[in-house]
C-alpha cells in the first residue's frame, strides 16, 4: 500500500522553476514596454541611447537566466531557484529605470512591490527584510541626493513618496514573517503527518502479517496460501508447471493423546523449521489446517518434485522435537503438477486423492497424482 505523500522529483521540479522564471521574464517585458511608454511621454529623462542599452541588458540577462534554468545550471546553487539573485537584479534595473524618471516616479514605484512579492513565500525572512530594506534605502538616498544637488523636483511630494514606500515596506516585511512561520507551521504539520503515516503503514504491514501467518508454526495460513498459489497459477507461463503438495504428518492424533497437545504443538513447529529449512526461498509453505500443510513449488517436474518432498519427508525423520524422544516422526505426501488453465480447486483434488493412498500404502511415504493415471 502507498502511502507515501507526493513528492515532486527532479525534473518536474526543474519545469516549475522554469515556468516561475518565465512568469519574472513575462514581468520584465511588461516594465520595458511601460518605460518606453514614459520615454515617448518624455518622462524620462536619460538618452534614447542609455534606454537602448540598457533595455537590451534587462533582455540579454534574461536570456542568460533562462540558458542558466533550461541546461539544469541551477541545481548546482543553494537555492536552484536563484530567487534572491533574480529580485536583487530587478531592484537595481527597477532603481535606474525610477531615477531616470521625472513626473512618473511614483506610478512606477508599485513596481518596487511586485518584485518582493516574487520573493514573498521563497526567500527566508532575514532575506525578505534586507531585500525590502535596500528598497527604501535605495529610493531614499535616491531622493537626498537629487535634494542634495537641488534638482529634486517637488521636495514635499519625494517625502511623501518615501513614507508611503516605507509604510508599504514594513507592512510587506510584517506579512512575510507571518507567511513564513505559516509555512513553518504547515511543513512541521506536514512531517507529523507524515510520521503518522508511516507509524500506521508499519501497524498495517503488522496486521496484514498477522493475518496471513499462522500463530502457531508462523507459517502462512491457508486463505493467504491459496491467495498466492491462485495469482502464481494465473501468472503460469505457457510451456511452464508448478508442483502443489499437501502434507499430512502421520499419527499426529496419537501424539496429542500420549504426550499432550504441547508436545504437539512442539511437532508442528518442528516441522515447521525443517521444511523452512529444506526447501528454496520461492517455495511457499503454509498450513492448511490440523496437522496438514500445503506446499507450492514453482518451476519443476515430477521428479524434482519428488526429490523435493522425499528430502522433506527423511529430514522430518530424523527430527527431534524439543528432546521430546519421538523416533518415529513421519508424513505423508500428496503431490500434483499445476499446468497453465488449470483449476486450483481441482489440483488441490487432486493431490488430496494422492495423499489419501499415500497414507493407505502404509504412510510415511510420497504419492503423486500422475502415477495413478500412468497406472
Amino acid at each position: 500500500m502507498s502511502t507515501a505523500s507526493p513528492r515532486v522529483t527532479e525534473p518536474a521540479l526543474q519545469q516549475l522553476l522554469i515556468k516561475r522564471f518565465s512568469l519574472a521574464a513575462g514581468t520584465y517585458a511588461m516594465v520595458l514596454m511601460l518605460m518606453w511608454v514614459a520615454i515617448l511621454s518624455d518622462l524620462f529623462r536619460a538618452s534614447l541611447a542609455t534606454a537602448l542599452v540598457c533595455s537590451a541588458l534587462g533582455a540579454l540577462s534574461q536570456l542568460a537566466l533562462f540558458a542558466l534554468f533550461r541546461s539544469g545550471a541551477n541545481t548546482r546553487f543553494k537555492d536552484p531557484s536563484l530567487t534572491e539573485f533574480q529580485v536583487l537584479l530587478a531592484l537595481c534595473w527597477q532603481t535606474w529605470l525610477v531615477a531616470n524618471l521625472e513626473g512618473a516616479r511614483g506610478t512606477f514605484l508599485v513596481l518596487y512591490v511586485v518584485i518582493l512579492l516574487f520573493g514573498l513565500f521563497h526567500l527566508r525572512r532575514r532575506v525578505f527584510v534586507r531585500c525590502a530594506l535596500l528598497v527604501f534605502v535605495s529610493f531614499a538616498s535616491l531622493n537626498l541626493w537629487e535634494a542634495y544637488r537641488m534638482i529634486l523636483p517637488d521636495p514635499g511630494l519625494a517625502a511623501i513618496q518615501v513614507c508611503v514606500l516605507f509604510v508599504v515596506l514594513l507592512w510587506m516585511c510584517l506579512y512575510a514573517s507571518y507567511v513564513q512561520a505559516s509555512r513553518q507551521r504547515m511543513r512541521q504539520r506536514r512531517y507529523a503527518l507524515q510520521a503518522h503515516q508511516d507509524t500506521l503503514r508499519g501497524m498495517m504491514r503488522q496486521l496484514e502479517d498477522l493475518v496471513a501467518t499462522d500463530e502457531l508454526t508462523g507459517l502462512f495460513n491457508r486463505r493467504h496460501f491459496l491467495r498466492l498459489a491462485s495469482r502464481e497459477l494465473a501468472a503460469l507461463p505457457a510451456g511452464s508447471r508448478h508442483g502443489l503438495a499437501l502434507i499430512d504428518l502421520d499419527h499426529f492424533k496419537r501424539i496429542n493423546d500420549v504426550h499432550g497437545h504441547a508436545a504437539g504443538d512442539q511437532v508442528l513447529q518442528a516441522f515447521a523449521a525443517v521444511a523452512t529449512a529444506c526447501l528454496r526461498d520461492d517455495d511457499v509453505l503454509a498450513r492448511y489446517g490440523g496437522e496438514e500443510f500445503v506446499m507450492l513449488v514453482p518451476n519443476v517436474d515430477g521428479q524434482r518434485l519428488h526429490n523435493c518432498c522425499e528430502r522433506l519427508r527423511k529430514a522430518f525423520a530424523a527430527a527431534d522435537p524439543q528432546g521430546l524422544g519421538l523416533n518415529n516422526l513421519s508424513l505423508s505426501v500428496g503431490m500434483t503438477l499445476l499446468e497453465p488453465g488449470d483449476d486450483l480447486d481441482d489440483a488441490l483434488q487432486r493431490a488430496d486423492q494422492a495423499l489419501y493412498r499415500a497414507k493407505r500404502s502404509g504412510r510415511n511415504r510420497c504419492a503423486a497424482a500422475w502415477e495413478a493415471v500412468d497406472a
